[in-house]
């Protein structure tokens, strides 16, 4: 989809992140992007602005949490707060579109911190941006031997369709742009609670009747997980780092990064990095 894209850091974050903290440690990356550089030639002889940030992927988990973006309401909560704070819940406010979510143990939030503008001549638009979400977790599944489809109709995120014939909804799409800069990304379940989602309407989605693998129904919405479509005999933990490992590279595929362009770092060394570009800036 994409053409060669500039260097990449992969940030894989081993410990839960609380919601706030993932969502200030964006905001500082997306500052550092948008900073300017002087201008300079580009490949065509062109001059052109872009920031000197690189750009980043946060990989991590969160703990048990509800959140709401712009276009959602309490209405979409459907139990009562009290309810949820005894399940261990916290509920966000959060600095995206679409409406409400659940993020938790299990589940692996992908955020993406690049410059759409630095892919302009790459078809490098919002649309082309989500649509590569999107195959990338239609490569992680492929790579599974799972079918897992886009978009039904307006909906954005991936389904999966199970042996009962019921697609249900694996992955959750959110993205947002701070100038020409996106944060936000993607959720993808994989080990994750589903009943946690009773306690809300996500995104809109139809509430069903759902089996367990010890034969206990639940009411709640049509969401699944890799565990639950491939069977939740095999081990969570090697499901877990399986997924990282091939969500990493489905996404580089699509979005076009080279092997010799991306360096993994720890969280820590990003926050360094990132002190000291703002420390640069200041002075200069």
């Amino acid at each position: 989809m994409f053409t060669k894209r500039p260097s990449l850091l992969w940030v894989d974050v081993p410990r839960r992140m609380s919601y706030p903290d993932a969502e200030r440690l964006q905001l500082a990356i997306v500052a550092a992007k948008n900073a300017p550089r002087s201008c300079q030639s580009n490949d065509d002889g062109d001059a052109a602005t872009f920031p000197s940030f690189p750009d980043v992927v946060l990989v991590l988990e969160h703990p048990p949490t509800i959140t709401l973006g712009s276009q959602g309401t309490r209405a979409d909560i459907v139990s009562s707060l009290s309810d949820i704070a005894q399940q261990g819940i916290a509920i966000h406010e959060a600095d995206r579109g679409g409406k409400v979510t659940y993020h938790g143990p299990g589940q692996l939030m992908m955020y993406v911190m690049l410059n759409l503008r630095a892919m302009a001549r790459q078809s490098g638009d919002v649309g082309a941006f989500v649509q590569g979400l999107q195959q990338t977790i239609v490569h992680t599944a492929a790579a599974m031997a799972m079918i897992a489809t886009p978009r039904r109709g307006n909906e954005l995120g991936v389904w999966i369709q199970g042996n009962d014939g019921v697609s249900r909804k694996v992955a959750a799409i959110g993205a947002r742009l701070n100038r020409s800069t996106t944060f936000h990304g993607l959720c993808l379940n994989v080990t994750t609670n589903l009943d946690h989602y009773r306690h809300i309407i996500p995104c809109g989605l139809p509430w069903g009747t759902h089996l367990n693998k010890d034969n206990v129904t639940s009411h709640r919405p049509a969401v699944t997980s890799l565990w639950a479509e491939l069977g939740e005999e095999r081990c969570g933990d090697e499901l877990m780092q399986t997924s990282r490992q091939l969500l990493m590279s489905s996404f580089c595929a699509v979005f076009g990064y080279e092997d010799n362009h991306i360096q993994t770092m720890s969280v820590e060394d990003l926050n360094i990095r990132l002190k000291q570009f703002h420390e640069n800036m200041t002075v200069a």
